[in-house]
Parts: C-alpha cells; structure tokens; sequence
C-alpha cells in the first residue's frame, strides 16, 4: 500500500505521469487481496476467481514493468544482445536465468497453491487428527518454500534494479 502511495504523490506532486502506471500494479494486486478476504469470509465463488484472475493480471503487470522499467532490459541496441540492455555487469546467461527465475517468483503463489490443493484431504471423513496433522504439515513447508523463492527473487531483484540505477543516474 505505502507503494502505490509513493507512487501517486510522485505522480501528483513531481508530475511523473509513468508513476500512475506504476500504481496500477499495486492497486491491482491490492485489490486481489480484497478479493481474497471476502471470499474467505463470506465463501461466495466469484471473489474466489476474481481473485486468481487479478493476481495474475497484477503479476504479469508487475513482472513486464520489473523486466522492462526496473531492470531496463529490452533496451539493447547490439545484435548479439538486444533483448538485454548495452551496459551490463554480467554475463547475459545470469540475465536470462534472472528473468526465468523472476517469473516462477512472481507466479509461486499459484504453485503454493496447487500444491496445499494436492495434500488437501479429499474427503471430511479423511480428516482424522493423523492427516489433518499432515496436511498442515505439508503446506507449512509449502510455505516456507514460498518464502524462500520469494527472498530469492527480491535478492534478484534488488541487485539488477541497483545495477541499472548504477548505469542510468550516474551523473
């Protein structure tokens, strides 16, 4: 939230108009959640699929925007690297690594879920203390293998992002 706040004063106040574009993906994805709220409090489907439809709405926003403004790829003008940008710290091979990687980090939330879905018990007579135990079980190491991708992407992210800083303010 204090994003897309940051965001909208760079907008109004600085008259950066790419800033609005910017809150967009926050709002999107903010809105997601708000949508995952109400479905687990009122149980009504629709906010479950409007749910997962902005989520990956927002996170393809945000992984376009990550790519192109945040990390200044797609901006070569040599022909052996055009899909990187001319200035780099790195080899390519870590670039196009990072894009992958960036993209299962952005969409681990959908994994997550897939995989709670799986060790889900099937039926509520299944639900003896001995699986409902293992059931959380699994999804706390889900978790955690969620948070770990997470960390890493924004390891990533920070590095590249501070990169392309380095090489487009530096005065």
């Amino acid at each position: 939230m204090w994003r897309m706040n940051q965001n909208l004063r760079k907008w109004l106040v600085y008259n950066h108009k790419l800033q609005a574009f910017n809150a967009l993906k926050y709002f999107i994805l903010m809105m997601a959640s708000i949508c995952s709220i109400i479905y687990y409090e009122a149980h009504i489907k629709a906010f479950k699929y409007l749910y997962y439809s902005l989520k990956a709405i927002g996170c393809t926003y945000k992984y376009c925007w990550d790519l192109y403004y945040d990390w200044g790829l797609f901006h070569g003008t040599k022909k052996n690297n055009r899909f990187l940008r001319d200035q780099m710290k790195y080899p390519p091979w870590f670039y196009y690594i990072s894009i992958f990687y960036n993209l299962i980090g952005l969409f681990i939330w959908a994994i997550a879920i897939q995989l709670t879905s799986y060790y889900a018990p099937k039926t509520t007579d299944d639900a003896s203390p001995e699986v409902v135990y293992q059931y959380y079980n699994n999804v706390m190491w889900i978790m955690w293998l969620e948070f770990f991708v997470v960390a890493i992407r924004r390891t990533i992210w920070v590095i590249i992002r501070i990169e392309s800083e380095f090489f487009n303010n530096f005065e």
